[in-house]
């Protein structure tokens, strides 16, 4: 079979390795789409959050069928059409630090699985995952009350997708980016409100809050200067949920403010917990998000696809297995 390889930091090949073998509640899987997203390059680059050991193969954004089940699974049956948690222990990251989807087959405990509805295509089943994470940077922090202004800092797909999540569940959202086709594409998904970043953020945000601030702000860019804002963009008594990687940078921030907003702020790492939920969201409030897929690449050209991701051009890149 192929698969994807990083063979060593700084180092990404299309190679061959024999059929995997399931045991145990192991399933296989035939990859159908495969996302590639920025935590990908993190781990070709050498340096993710938690240690990495190298060789392995990447993909943590999938849809795929199961084509064989191993002698305890019970779970599921061949060809059901299945997606898959990312985080799947303490420190375990399917795609990141364990071996991932971006295989024509490749292993799954069943545990990690779920179900694909009718009526998803590959593109809308491989986008799942980061949904999951958006919905996740929400629903941490508890219920989310109907009319909640949601901030959103950063367009890209998680962003994009908290976006989504957030005007699903009856929040007024505000997204921002420096992107005008970005800020696009939050008002499609569901945004009543979008802005560029700029020294007059604070006020665009206070005079779109009625003065009071956002309930809740998710800063899914990971850059230092929102970063810093969440802290004064957010209301008294408010929320904030981190979720944008920033690696081993130092960040100039007011940390008072957490004190003296009485604020609760959360950082996350995958979607433990929610997916059904967050699929559910999905199919009753008709979110579509395929527009977020810009570029789609054969697994034959899968070198050429991760290197159009760093070049910033895309919103999210898709491998097509089938």
């Amino acid at each position: 079979m192929r698969h994807v390889q990083i063979k060593q930091p700084g180092t990404l090949a299309v190679v061959e390795s024999p059929a995997p073998v399931p045991v145990g509640t192991q399933v296989v899987v035939h990859a159908e789409m495969v996302g590639i997203c920025h935590s990908d390059i993190a781990v070709i680059d050498g340096h993710f959050i938690t240690p990495v050991g190298y060789p392995l193969t990447p993909g943590h954004e999938w849809v795929g069928r199961i084509a064989a089940l191993g002698p305890e699974a019970c779970g599921f049956k061949v060809g059901d059409r299945v997606v898959g948690d990312c985080r799947v222990g303490a420190n375990d990251y399917f795609g990141l630090n364990l071996d991932g989807a971006a295989s024509e087959s490749f292993l799954a405990d069943e545990s990690w699985l779920y179900p694909v509805p009718d009526g998803f295509s590959a593109h809308s089943a491989a986008l799942i995952e980061p949904f999951t994470v958006g919905y996740y940077a929400i629903s941490v922090h508890g219920p989310l009350e109907p009319g909640a202004r949601v901030l959103v800092l950063g367009g890209g797909p998680i962003g994009l997708c908290a976006t989504a999540a957030a005007a699903g569940l009856g929040a007024e959202v505000i997204t921002v980016d420096p992107l005008e086709t970005r800020r696009a594409l939050a008002r499609r998904l569901g945004a009543k409100t979008t802005f560029a970043p700029g020294t007059d953020l604070a006020d665009l945000v206070r005079e779109a809050t009625g003065g009071r601030g956002a309930d809740l702000v998710i800063e899914a860019s990971g850059a230092s200067p929102a970063l810093a804002a969440a802290l004064e963009l957010v209301r008294q008594f408010g929320q904030i949920t981190y979720v944008g990687f920033n690696i081993g940078q130092q960040v100039v921030s007011e940390l008072g403010l957490i004190q003296s907003k009485d604020l609760t702020v959360r950082g996350i790492t995958g979607s433990p917990g929610v997916w059904p939920a967050a699929i559910d969201l999905i199919e009753s409030a008709h979110i579509d998000l395929t527009p977020l897929v810009t570029s789609v690449f054969p697994l034959s050209d899968a070198v050429s696809a991760y290197a159009r991701v760093r070049t910033g051009g895309d919103v999210k890149v898709h491998l097509s297995f089938t």
